[in-house]
């Protein structure tokens, strides 16, 4: 299938307001955060936003039977050029399927789409005195389903970890099309893993394996303070080891 018969089979699956195909379009999708991708910028054959499981699915089945890349793409925030397409294919924007399914404040757990922004996430948990720790420096723009496929982490991962410590469940359309689930995705069980841990396997694989569709994680409890402290040490190796010990 050529660039010009992908286009129009998009628009007829998808309809016109979740293609772009326009040469200045493509051109914000040719390159992310990272230096390198502003010298060789790669542009897609088409942009698709998708907004359910079912319209990823049929992309997705599109694009396996006419061997098209796909390339996974949140608020294009990374900076390794990741989400940049370099030889054509279609970039999956999801960072329009922002989405909060749920906040279950008893059990501390959130059921929310991959376009969700994660600054905005913790804005709608302070209200029941919740937060998602993982902090990225990007916070006010990257979204929840780039950090689960990244395994990001951020300044306060000395405390409290990376995403993957906070991921109990997803749901996850694979290359052919199937759908799957992971982990506790259709529970609330905190320890929810029979043989091999698929959802430890998504998280961090960046697309290779599949497309993250929806996400049950955790969160916890506010602190009831916060604040900034400046040291000085005299030799490097001080400085690690008095983190460690606080």
């Amino acid at each position: 299938m050529d660039k010009s018969a992908l286009q129009k089979k998009l628009v007829k699956m998808l309809g016109k307001d979740k293609v772009l195909y326009d040469e200045l379009d493509l051109m914000y999708y040719s390159y992310d955060s990272s230096f390198l991708t502003k010298l060789e910028p790669g542009n897609p054959w088409a942009v698709v936003m998708p907004r359910s499981t079912e319209e990823v699915q049929q992309i997705m089945k599109l694009a396996f039977d006419n061997d098209i890349d796909i390339i996974p793409r949140g608020a294009g925030t990374g900076e390794t050029g990741g989400c940049v397409a370099l030889k054509g294919g279609i970039v999956l924007d999801l960072s329009t399927w922002d989405e909060i399914v749920e906040i279950d404040a008893n059990n501390m757990q959130v059921i929310l789409r991959p376009g969700v922004i994660h600054a905005h996430l913790n804005k709608e948990l302070a209200k029941y005195n919740l937060f998602f720790p993982p902090d990225p420096g990007s916070s006010q723009m990257c979204t929840i389903g780039g950090m689960v496929a990244n395994n990001a982490s951020g300044l306060r991962a000395v405390k409290y970890g990376c995403t993957e410590q906070y991921i109990l469940g997803l749901e996850v359309v694979l290359a052919n099309g199937d759908i799957i689930t992971t982990g506790g995705m259709k529970a609330r069980c905190i320890k929810n893993v029979s043989g091999l841990n698929l959802t430890k396997l998504m998280v961090g694989s960046e697309g290779i394996l599949g497309v993250i569709t929806k996400i049950r994680l955790r969160c916890w409890p506010r602190p009831k303070g916060r604040g900034i402290a400046m040291a000085v040490f005299d030799n490097l190796d001080d400085a690690p080891a008095t983190v460690l010990d606080v």
